[in-house]
C-alpha cells in the first residue's frame, strides 16, 4: 500500500506525530532527572561535570534532528512526486552524512590530549574547507545555465 495516494487521516497523523513528541519529552526528562540524581548522590562535581558535557550532548543532537528533520521532509516531497529513486538516494546522502559527522566528532573528542576546544576548531576549519571546495562559484553556476541555454542568474523551472 502507498502511503501518499490519499489523504492522510488525523490518528494516522497521530501515529506519526507521537513517537517524536515523546522522544522530546523523554530526553528533557532524562537530563532533569539524570542531574538530579548525580546531584544528590555522586556530590557537586560529578554535576559540574555534566554540565559540562549537556551543550556539547544537545549540539549532537540538534544537528541528527535537524538533518533527520530535514532530510524526511524533502524525501516525503519525493515520495510523494513518486521519485522514489532521488528518495532512497537522499537518505542515502543524510545517512552517510550523520555516519561522517559521527566519525570526525568522536575523532575531535579523541584528540582531547591536546585539548577538546582545538579538537573541534580543527573539526570545524575541516568542514569549512571541504564545503567552500565542494561549493560552486556564482560564476560556475551561471557558467553551466549558460551551456543549457537559460539566462544568467534564473532558476530553471520545474
Amino acid at each position: 500500500m502507498n502511503c501518499f495516494e490519499s489523504r492522510i487521516s488525523y490518528p494516522q497523523f497521530l501515529k506519526y506525530l507521537v513517537p517524536s513528541v515523546l522522544t522530546m519529552i523523554f530526553l528533557s526528562f532524562y537530563t532533569t532527572i539524570d542531574g538530579f540524581f548525580v546531584s544528590r548522590y555522586a556530590g557537586s562535581d560529578a554535576l559540574a561535570g555534566i554540565n559540562i558535557v549537556i551543550p556539547v550532548t544537545c549540539v549532537i543532537f540538534g544537528t541528527s534532528v535537524m538533518l533527520a528533520t530535514g532530510g524526511g521532509a524533502i524525501i516525503g516531497e519525493k515520495l510523494g512526486q513518486r521519485k522514489t529513486r532521488e528518495a532512497n538516494e537522499i537518505f542515502t546522502f543524510i545517512t552517510i552524512v550523520l555516519l561522517v559527522l559521527s566519525v570526525l566528532f568522536t575523532v575531535a573528542v579523541g584528540l582531547d590530549t591536546f585539548g577538546f576546544t582545538k579538537g573541534v576548531a580543527a573539526l570545524c576549519v575541516f568542514a569549512g574547507v571541504w564545503l567552500v571546495t565542494k561549493s560552486k562559484s556564482r560564476a560556475q553556476l551561471d557558467a553551466e545555465r549558460a551551456a543549457a541555454g537559460q539566462a544568467p542568474g534564473n532558476r530553471p523551472r520545474a
